[in-house]
């Protein structure tokens, strides 16, 4: 029982005569229980949570290393060990064949003058559908340190290399080299140790400017950082540090952010450069209960029985209350306002696969279901909105990457990848059949292009390419060149550069008027731009709030929301006025009123002496699905990131389909009158990694779930109009069948390359691939001669010996081969692709222009951003930002008015009118983002971003600490818009606690149970890699506090690299467990728990020599060990160590934390004992017999008893 809880907390557990534990009983009731092997009563062989999921593990008995895996929905990851118990290979579930491989070269052997001499891994992953292959390799020393990384690229024998030099004598890094190509010279970075402790006093950096040159000085508890750039700039860094390593203060350039802590080691409180404080407060559990700060007012939160947030009421007494499952996972989220529960549902028994995984959400929106397959990719996901049915599905490869998504409209997006795992292109297949296989991007690079330049090429599919120049040491743009299919230049960027990486000057090649200069403070803050804008000077307050943006003047009088504009005044406009409501949501804009719902979201704007709204709808997940304008008449459905439907009244339904490339790369738009919707069938069933295959019915209405009997009675009647439901040729088809593949096999050529024997299951068989490659080298040798002559690239493309025709090859099949129309998948490349519509005839008098966008504010007006039927290509500037579209042909869009397609922006995204042309049929503008015409306002999907003002309608929902500006949550990208953008809405990085609280939130399941274990696992081994005490074990280290350490001590900051990796981790994939790993894994060792007493002294003074002395050494290390292991004085003894190490805050997981995760560790700790002892009593056992007898033979004499006696003596053991 403790403080303040109405009840006990308790976990039970359950143990076999073994002592093995059998069933824990958590403090939510459910129960999981554990059976072990037959054999040894050792293993865990099965796993089944309180819902009966059960995962199965079988082992190799002899190593104890596990064979295979089992999950609750059949998938079977299985793993081989060579004879030394290593890691050979992993094959994926469903797979025949190994997906990693490992191999081991030189082991034991070490030769750092050359490497290819010297031990190291390499580690291969193998797409099995289509053989592309990453390789990557590390080599080690003998220490352990990892001293090179080599990985390939999409360039054959070609790779990315990392070196790191050490120090060995004194253990000390020297040198590192950055990512670096290994037909160029590397870089270095130099690392000095000049003070007398050893301890790091300087790193040198390379840069295209010059060398960065950062000096470190430590004196107590403060650390000082110097950072002195080749243009002359500096910056200073100061971080002092408490007793327990705490940081309580950083100064960047003299502006400092304070930090307190309770008596417990919980943040309490937060200050900023301006003074401004935010406040936590705790419960005895160390829950944290409310958070205070000076824009969003109180935020509390309320917990159930165990441990579970239950409720959170935000400053305007909104209240959200969630309700969870016996796993934990989240059942509804309710509010004290109109909105619509949120309702989960897992584990759906007529849902393939779907155990511990989402199956459906219903909420204000409507309805979301999920289907998985084996493996748990989400093959489909179909979207109920109003009387909308979407279905959205998606193939995957063996590594499970996406390879063929399927539209709503039956449209059809191939992706193909290089070896080196990155998207190459994307090719696009119609709905009906008449296009197929025609590529709509590509990509290739990096390259040298002619002037020896690091470059990357986007193709689109009407023929305009984009090359982008980088700095090689950087990696920064430096030039960006459009060209149109005949090579006509239609843009030509330069970018400038200040020492620190901050851009200063933007030119424009073919029109000099638009070129952009900036100015920015130590701070790298942009304080002035000029441009065909005009001159626009930035000042900032001591808090960051910016208080001059070109010609208004901003003003912050709400004492309750220190950070929030609410006032703007210029010379033109006069004095602009805003009000915010308890939670600092913007309510008032200047005569516009905004409503949000209990979740923060906008959901109504109306504006100005106007009687009509704009309404929005979103998501449980916080995605905008609908907006409805009472204004245009117009209602948008956003049914997924790359698809829409347009309704407007007595027009044409329109459905907009949008190609994403290379990250997020916005690549077109397609807009047809004429889509079909694919219709759902009730009997689906998934048995595969292929999206499910569609068959329906259709008498006049959609059947969405359980037939009736009515439509059971009609199936055999309708069907003879669909042709028959297991017919596995119209997998997808929408429409007719017939006519879909009658416009599809027009060619004989499909036929043979489709359905010969050189392919299997749409995949090139090994045959054809030898044959193609050496088809396409002797065609390359015999041109090769033609394309040499006059052409000095070519001549200079034979690196390290490789022939020029056989390196054009790889370049040609790593680029070009997946969008040629001659592999499967592109579909052979057939018919018109679809842009040859959008040459230009479909934007009609009336469309609006980019200079008079027109707002339809008389009602059902034409509005500017709307998309008109055809398609087109986006062409983006350094930040995303979409600056052209081009038509089929290539050309830059026309309208009806003079000009053609070109965008210009402010630096904090404001369309400059003036100075833009052509027709505004695109939504997608400043840094990609949707921009809301009626409002003027862009939106930024977790919150609304106002471009006039540079400010955020909401204070963002994530602090960060660190930041000069952290604290100021309405600031757009730290002051710096010419450099960054904001691509989610949330501008700040999640660190290490961010990410641990989203791994908290992510809903129970078997997979979260085995992730959790990979996380315990990846935990121990950090603590065996320590041999210090504990924190704060002992008393011996006073300046460590809790277990999650950094930088060699509990408590402490992590690395910016790992912050990087882990940013970077959570940002592209959204996994929390990988970016938690990934801590793990790179984060510094430091003194954390126990090192266990068993065989330290025996590990340093071994000998594998045959005297006396060491045979018997042997003799007193399996005694000491095994008596140590079996003592209840020495175990209890352990358990209280790892106890003891750990934090109190702990007991905030359920108010026993300390005692389910030391018991955790110490029983993971023990295993690995008993593992290591009977190793080790083993290994010596065998070297004592062969010890004693050689020393019998080379004597001639017996072995005393005494030993033996000695050993098995139980006096010795002690209890």
């Amino acid at each position: 029982m403790f403080p303040s809880s109405a009840s006990p907390i308790t976990t039970t557990f359950l143990y076999d005569t073994f002592g093995n534990v059998i069933s824990v009983n958590d403090p939510a009731n459910g129960t999981s229980t554990i059976s072990y092997d037959p054999v040894l009563n050792l293993f865990p062989v099965t796993k089944t949570n309180a819902l009966g999921h059960v995962t199965a593990t079988n082992y190799d008995f002899a190593t104890g290393l596990e064979t295979s895996v089992t999950d609750p929905n059949g998938a079977i990851t299985q793993t081989s060990y060579d004879s030394y118990g290593r890691k050979a290979s992993v094959t994926y579930p469903g797979e025949s064949s190994p997906n990693e491989t490992y191999s081991y070269n030189n082991t034991g052997e070490y030769d750092l003058a050359n490497l290819n001499n010297n031990e190291s891994v390499t580690k291969t992953i193998r797409d099995n559908a289509s053989g592309s292959v990453n390789t990557s390799k590390i080599f080690r020393d003998p220490f352990g340190n990892t001293i090179r990384t080599e990985t390939n690229t999409a360039l054959s024998g070609v790779n990315t290399i990392e070196d790191s030099y050490f120090d060995y004598p004194n253990g000390r890094l020297l040198q590192t080299t950055k990512a670096y190509l290994s037909v160029q010279t590397p870089q270095v970075v130099t690392y000095q140790y000049n003070d007398p402790d050893g301890v790091l006093t300087s790193i040198t950096e390379p840069s295209a400017s010059g060398s960065v040159q950062t000096n470190i000085t430590k004196t107590g508890f403060t650390e000082t950082r110097t950072t002195t750039y080749p243009d002359g700039q500096t910056v200073t860094q100061v971080e002092i540090k408490n007793e327990l390593g705490q940081t309580i203060s950083k100064t960047e350039n003299g502006r400092t952010i304070s930090t307190s802590y309770s008596p417990f080691g919980e943040v309490s409180s937060i200050t900023d450069a301006g003074g401004l404080t935010t406040t936590f407060t705790y419960n005895t559990l160390g829950r944290r209960v409310s958070t205070q700060d000076p824009n969003s007012g109180t935020i509390s939160f309320a917990y159930d029985t165990v441990g579970r947030i239950s409720s959170q009421t935000d400053a305007r007494g909104r209240t959200i209350q969630f309700t969870y499952d016996t796993l934990g996972r989240a059942l509804t989220q309710t509010t004290n306002g109109s909105e619509a529960p949120v309702q989960f549902t897992y584990d759906e028994p007529s849902v393939p696969f779907s155990r511990g995984r989402l199956t459906s959400v219903t909420d204000g929106s409507g309805r979301s279901e999920f289907r998985y397959s084996q493996k748990g990719n989400a093959i489909q996901k179909t979207r109920y909105v109003d009387d909308i049915t979407a279905i959205f599905k998606t193939d995957y490869d063996s590594l499970n990457r996406p390879i063929t998504e399927t539209l709503p409209d039956g449209t059809k997006l191939h992706n193909f990848y290089s070896p080196n795992g990155t998207l190459s292109s994307i090719t696009m297949d119609t709905a009906d059949g008449t296009s197929t296989g025609h590529t709509v991007v590509s990509y290739q690079g990096p390259y040298l292009n002619a002037s020896g330049v690091p470059s990357l090429k986007r193709t689109s599919g009407n023929g305009v390419t984009m090359e982008i120049g980088f700095e090689p040491l950087d990696k920064r743009p430096l030039r960006v060149v459009s060209k149109k299919p005949d090579g006509s230049v239609i843009a030509n960027t330069e970018l400038s550069y200040d020492a620190k990486g901050n851009i200063t000057r933007i030119e424009d090649k073919i029109n000099p008027a638009r070129t952009q200069n900036f100015t920015l403070d130590n701070l790298g803050r942009v304080t002035q731009g000029t441009g065909k804008y005009g001159t626009q000077n930035y000042s900032f307050s001591a808090n960051g709030n910016l208080i001059q943006k070109g010609a208004y003047t901003l003003g912050y009088t709400d004492g309750n929301h220190a950070n929030a504009v609410t006032t703007a005044t210029s010379a033109s406009t006069g004095t602009l006025n805003y009000g915010y409501d308890a939670s600092g949501n913007m309510i008032s804009r200047n005569g516009d009123v905004l409503r949000y719902d209990s979740y923060g979201k906008l959901v109504e704007i109306t504006p100005y002496a106007a009687s009509s709204s704009i309404r929005n709808t979103y998501d449980f997940a916080g995605n905008r699905v609908k907006s409805v304008s009472d204004i245009t008449l117009i209602s948008t459905y956003t049914l997924g990131e790359n698809y829409e439907i347009l309704r407007e009244p007595g027009k044409p339904e329109k459905h907009t389909l949008y190609v994403r490339g290379l990250h997020g790369d916005l690549v077109a738009q397609w807009t047809r009158e004429d889509a079909t919707l694919q219709i759902a069938a009730a009997n689906e069933v998934i048995s595969s990694e292929s999206s499910i295959s569609v068959f329906g019915w259709f008498v006049g209405r959609t059947i969405v779930g359980t037939p009736t009997e009515e439509d059971r009675s009609k199936r055999s009647r309708i069907s003879l109009f669909v042709g028959v439901p297991t017919n596995p040729f119209c997998k997808d088809v929408v429409g007719d069948c017939g006519t879909y593949y009658k416009n599809r096999l027009k060619t004989e050529f499909f036929g043979i390359f489709g359905y010969s024997k050189y392919f299997q299951g749409g995949v090139p068989t090994s045959f054809y691939n030898v044959f193609y490659y050496l088809l396409l080298l002797g065609i390359l040798y015999l041109s090769y001669p033609y394309f040499l002559k006059g052409n000095e690239l070519l001549q200079r493309l034979g690196w390290k010996g490789v022939g020029t025709p056989t390196l054009i090859l790889s370049l040609f099949v790593v680029t070009s081969l997946p969008g040629c129309g001659i592999l499967p998948g592109t579909g052979g490349k057939q018919g018109d692709p679809p842009w040859v519509l959008a040459l230009g005839a479909n934007v009609t008098p009336g469309v609006p222009s980019i200079q008079n966008p027109g707002v339809g504010m008389t009602g059902g007006g034409s509005v500017g951003g709307v998309p008109v039927t055809g398609m087109f290509f986006f062409h983006p500037d350094h930040l995303g930002s979409i600056t052209m579209i081009t038509d089929g042909a290539g050309n830059p869009a026309s309208g009806p008015e003079p000009g053609t397609s070109f965008v210009s922006y402010e630096p904090y995204g404001s369309i400059i009118r003036n100075d833009s042309y052509g027709p505004d049929i695109f939504r997608y503008k400043f840094t990609g983002q949707i921009e809301d015409k009626e409002t003027g306002l862009y939106y930024y999907k977790a919150r609304y971003y106002e471009p006039a003002l540079g400010r955020f309608l909401q204070a963002d929902s994530v602090i960060d600490s660190d930041a000069p500006n952290g604290q100021n949550r309405y600031m757009y990208v730290e002051g710096n818009p010419v450099n960054y953008r904001d691509p989610s809405g949330h501008s700040l990085d999640l660190m290490f606690y961010a990410v641990l609280y989203q791994y908290a939130q992510m809903p129970n399941s078997p997979k979260k149970e085995q992730d959790s274990l990979m996380l315990l696992v990846l935990h121990n081994q950090q603590i065996r890699n320590t041999s210090g005490p504990g924190c704060p074990v002992s008393r011996k280290n006073r300046q460590v506090f809790g277990n999650f350490q950094g930088n060699g001590r509990c408590g402490g900051s992590l690395p910016g690299e790992v912050e990087f990796g882990m940013a970077l981790v959570l940002s592209r994939l959204n996994d929390p467990v990988l970016a938690l790993a990934y801590y793990f894994l790179m984060k510094p060792n430091s003194a954390l728990t126990i090192v266990d007493r068993s065989g330290i002294a025996h590990d340093e003074d071994h000998s594998w020599k045959s005297t006396p002395k060491v045979l018997h050494a042997n003799e007193e290390w399996i005694k000491k060990s095994w008596g140590n292991f079996y003592s209840i004085n020495e175990q209890r003894a352990a358990y209280k160590r790892e106890y003891d190490a750990l934090p109190k805050s702990y007991d905030r997981y359920g108010g026993t934390g300390k005692s389910v995760i030391a018991g955790v560790n110490y029983a993971a700790t023990t295993t690995f004992d008993y593992e290591a002892l009977t190793l080790g009593t083993t290994i010596f056992a065998v070297q004592n017999i062969v010890g004693y007898t050689s020393r019998f033979v080379n004597h001639a004499m017996f072995v005393p008893k005494g030993p033996y006696n000695n050993l098995w003596n139980p006096k010795k053991w002690r209890l």
